[in-house]
């Protein structure tokens, strides 16, 4: 099922459903999915403040409206600060392609960085599947990897599965109130769960600001809020460079009261015209 509305003084916003799920998309900022509910329960951070607002861009700020949304990386290529992202991805109008009962096409328009990214977003019962493409638009070529960002409450126990220990190291993003392994496992903000096939990295909730990345053999993000439990799902590349290094990244704002769950695809090479793919499955189920 889908309708087509007026959502939160957003025009031709798109709602699809199933019996258990309901994302809501808004191609007006970004093309995001600003809601994603699972048995009636919100999993989606939205920041009341920016909604039904429209970005322009020739403003001066950001419009943080949380949701899930889309980049390119790596950051620095963006601009000589690395922020704010480009804004025909980020909170520019999408075009809608097409749509039917549980399935929605859009494409961005071209970015500053000389590509745009399409996706299809469809449902099927408890489980959302993403495909992308980025399209290299320009004259020239371009080294980039597709991003995907979902912001959440910082209320919820996040888990990264890892198989292989050697996989184990961190990186931990400078600029940020924690910005030391051992900080952050002192004040257990984060820790470590050893099984005899698996290491768990466990985020506990509410503390802390920090951003931390890994490269992980699993390609899996487990979020647990309300009883339930939301799955993103990649499937790792082996030996291939990452925009920032890693495929899975971690970033909280203690502050703003928001937790972002990354997923980053292999940057590749792209010629004039040339496109790579990528596929992401979210999953939902009872704890």
């Amino acid at each position: 099922m889908y309708e087509i509305s007026n959502y939160r003084n957003w025009e031709n916003s798109y709602t699809l459903y199933t019996d258990t799920l309901k994302i809501v998309v808004v191609p007006q900022i970004g093309g995001r999915v600003y809601s994603i509910a699972y048995n009636g329960k919100e999993f989606c951070r939205q920041n009341k403040l920016s909604e039904g607002k429209i970005a322009s861009p020739d403003d001066n700020s950001w419009l943080n409206w949380g949701g899930d949304f889309d980049w390119v990386g790596p950051q620095e290529s963006w601009n000589m600060a690395g922020w704010p992202p480009p804004f025909e991805l980020d909170s520019g109008a999408w075009n809608v392609l097409s749509y039917s009962e549980q399935s929605i096409s859009l494409q961005s328009k071209p970015c500053s960085l000389g590509v745009r990214i399409k996706k299809k977003i469809s449902l099927s019962g408890s489980r959302v599947t993403v495909k992308r493409e980025l399209e290299n638009t320009s004259d020239r070529p371009v080294i980039y990897g597709l991003w995907n960002i979902t912001q959440v409450s910082t209320e919820g126990l996040i888990i990264i599965p890892l198989r292989d220990p050697k996989y184990s190291t961190i990186k931990v993003f400078e600029s940020q109130a924690f910005d030391q392994w051992e900080d952050l496992l002192k004040n257990k903000i984060i820790e470590t769960d050893y099984s005899s096939d698996t290491i768990n990295i466990r985020i506990n909730e509410k503390k802390g600001s920090f951003k931390i990345g890994v490269v992980s053999d699993v390609g899996r993000i487990d979020y647990t809020f309300n009883d339930f439990v939301m799955s993103k799902i990649i499937s790792p590349s082996h030996g291939v460079q990452y925009p920032h290094g890693c495929n899975i990244e971690i970033y909280r704002d203690e502050k703003s009261g928001y937790t972002e769950l990354e997923q980053l695809w292999e940057s590749k090479e792209l010629a004039p015209g040339d496109i790579c793919y990528s596929e992401q499955e979210i999953s939902f189920e009872n704890k």
